[in-house]
């Protein structure tokens, strides 16, 4: 088995979209092939990148009468120095959270394009039990609702240990709700990065005051990355659109973070440079990390603590307002958290 990679080795993360990248442009297979061939480089050559996530997608479409679909996959390789071949690069390109139209169907060169590639090995001893003082591999498997929690389970649980320790989230009542929390705030693990692609309709129902009719919301329709710089301009640290910041310090991590004013604050706590390399928290450590660092800073492992007693679901619902600030899906966290109270001997 090949020998662990550790966030702190990060110096650069090269996205690669396999797929379309803008909407209306077709992509051919040609350029997929290159996509992934491209992915391939950069998993097998010298320096040797290490896959750390792999975000994969599909989207529904109206055009000319028609639902189209559309998936597509987006890799994200991280590099302990960023290799020549990619010297054209000035920086990082930032991916895009949707795709527009491609074709009216899905070609199979697509559909391969978004299978994933052979999973990250997790470090070894991570099958049988915790790495040092936390969880085990079965008991975050019991926890776990989706089909792929097997795969899931096994490329999380060292990131996840790591944070826990790292930020004192180390009794079963704090890990039981903590992990609760985590696994609904990131659909179990799925999503760490803020989607901010929507139709000029639904940008019209999300920001009234700022797109008064659908009308005026048309020229953001499915552009996240100018969307982003809109809408957060001026606010939380961000400097104004025409910065970019609103973008690249969008929502990021398991509980995300958004804003430049809260990256600077993670920053310092942790001392991991997300403000220069804000895409180390798509790094399933990074993403851990910050939401335990967000646990610890919020008070949260106190009110955990609290969850035990016949007013546990007081202390858990005061939990999850803090993370969510309301009630939003209480339901499915209230059942995460039995899921993992039992898991870990608690029920």
């Amino acid at each position: 088995m090949e020998s662990s990679f550790e966030l702190g080795e990060v110096r650069f993360i090269k996205r690669i979209v396999v797929g379309n990248a803008e909407p209306g442009t077709t992509v051919t297979e040609d350029q997929i092939q290159q996509q992934m061939d491209l992915v391939n480089r950069c998993l097998t050559g010298t320096p040797r990148g290490h896959l750390v996530n792999i975000e994969k997608n599909f989207s529904l479409y109206e055009a000319g009468g028609h639902q189209v679909v559309v998936q597509y996959a987006v890799y994200h390789i991280a590099f302990a120095r960023k290799p020549s071949y990619l010297d054209d690069d000035a920086s990082p390109a930032p991916a895009p959270t949707s795709i527009g139209i491609a074709s009216a169907a899905v070609t199979p060169a697509v559909q391969a394009a978004a299978q994933p590639l052979p999973a990250v090995q997790p470090p070894s001893g991570a099958h049988d039990a915790a790495t040092g003082d936390g969880i085990t591999l079965d008991q975050l498997r019991q926890v776990l609702m989706s089909p792929d929690g097997d795969p899931q389970a096994a490329r999380w649980l060292a990131p996840l240990n790591a944070a826990m320790r790292a930020w004192s989230i180390d009794t079963p009542a704090r890990r039981a709700a903590f992990l609760a929390q985590v696994l609904a705030e990131s659909a179990e693990l799925h999503h760490i990065e803020e989607s901010l692609s929507y139709d000029a309709k639904r940008l019209h129902q999300v920001w009234p005051s700022r797109f008064p009719s659908v009308a005026a919301a048309e020229p953001y329709s499915h552009k996240p990355q100018a969307l982003g710089n809109l809408v957060y301009a001026n606010r939380m640290g961000n400097g104004d659109e025409a910065s970019g910041d609103g973008w690249r310090y969008r929502g990021r991590g398991l509980i995300t973070l958004t804003g430049r004013d809260n990256y600077a604050h993670f920053a310092r706590a942790a001392g991991l440079d997300v403000l220069a390399q804000p895409d180390l928290l798509l790094a399933p450590e990074g993403a851990a990390s910050v939401a335990a660092w967000f646990w610890s800073s919020k008070g949260l492992n106190e009110l955990a603590d609290h969850t035990t007693g016949v007013d546990g679901d007081q202390h858990f619902e005061m939990i999850t307002d803090r993370v969510n600030g309301g009630s939003t899906g209480w339901e499915k966290r209230h059942a995460y958290w039995m899921r993992a109270r039992r898991a870990l001997g608690q029920a």
